[in-house]
């Protein structure tokens, strides 16, 4: 079994606090850390949003964020990823200090149909005193079908109405389930793991589910746990993935995160495959 993979950042995440490093163009670094949650901050308003037009040879695909806090905070920063059937397209990354309200864009250009599924993570950290720490967070995601076909009419939908999107959405949420039921087969295989020991859900599903799939916790625990997954998936799954022979590599085209609740409830571990096929799992002490 390789536990290179398995336990590169198992001793960060047990550590209560650590730091993240954005690396931006003038190869300044942005600190990113996560605070306990502030019961007197929230967001006013906080989405993410998806559509589709079509062209000639292609269809654009427009995908945003946006995100207001009710004050000014010392630093905004929201990370939202875009899976296309079930793998990783692309991720917006966008900070500001001293500012309350947020919004990102981006336009990608596509000929092939598609299950575009979209999560984001809104955060703010708070400085109330000067050696005071705390923060706020939320989650929004969307959902969009998009079906470009010689036979059909171009279409674009987020629930299915017709058979015919009933059919399409079938086709889908199959080739979701192959991926997903792969990536569990290869981090058996890889980490020795049974499928069985836990409560199995994506990363694109965890605003919805949330409740659902951390009950038993308090809903502090459960901020806290959602801030701290985001943080892992930030430092250790967005800004590139470890091998385990200590090669970095992009996530691009790497699976969409599933995340594994064990059933002792003291551990929730992060699965995805690479490009290349190439397992990778990181652990979360709860």
């Amino acid at each position: 079994m390789n536990k290179t993979i398995k336990y590169w950042v198992m001793g960060i995440l047990v550590i209560g606090f650590f730091t993240f490093l954005l690396l931006r163009t003038n190869d300044s670094k942005e600190v990113f850390n996560y605070f306990p949650a502030d019961p007197n901050v929230s967001f006013i308003e906080y989405r993410t949003g998806l559509s589709a037009e079509n062209g000639k040879n292609e269809y654009v695909l427009d995908w945003n964020t946006f995100s207001e806090l009710d004050r000014k905070s010392f630093l905004r920063q929201d990370v939202g990823l875009l899976f296309k059937n079930g793998r990783l397209q692309g991720a917006l990354r966008n900070w500001n200090q001293n500012k309350s309200v947020l919004s990102q864009k981006e336009i990608i250009h596509d000929k092939v149909s598609g299950l575009f599924q979209a999560i984001t993570f809104h955060y703010a950290e708070i400085h109330p005193g000067p050696s005071s720490f705390s923060s706020a967070q939320a989650m929004s995601d969307s959902t969009l079908n998009v079906i470009r076909s010689n036979s059909e009419p171009f279409q674009t939908f987020s629930k299915p109405f017709t058979k015919e999107q009933q059919e399409w959405e079938q086709t889908f949420s199959k080739q979701l389930q192959a991926i997903y039921n792969d990536t569990l087969t290869k981090a058996e295989n890889e980490f020795n793991i049974n499928r069985n020991d836990y409560t199995i859900i994506p990363l694109t599903l965890l605003n919805e589910k949330q409740g659902q799939f951390l009950s038993g916790f308090s809903k502090a625990k459960q901020t806290e746990i959602v801030g701290r997954l985001w943080e892992g998936l930030y430092k250790n799954y967005l800004l590139g993935i470890r091998k385990g022979d200590g090669s970095v590599v992009s996530p691009l085209n790497s699976t969409t995160p599933l995340l594994l609740l064990h059933n002792n409830r003291k551990e929730l571990d992060v699965i995805t495959v690479t490009q290349d096929g190439t397992p990778a799992m990181l652990i979360q002490a709860l």
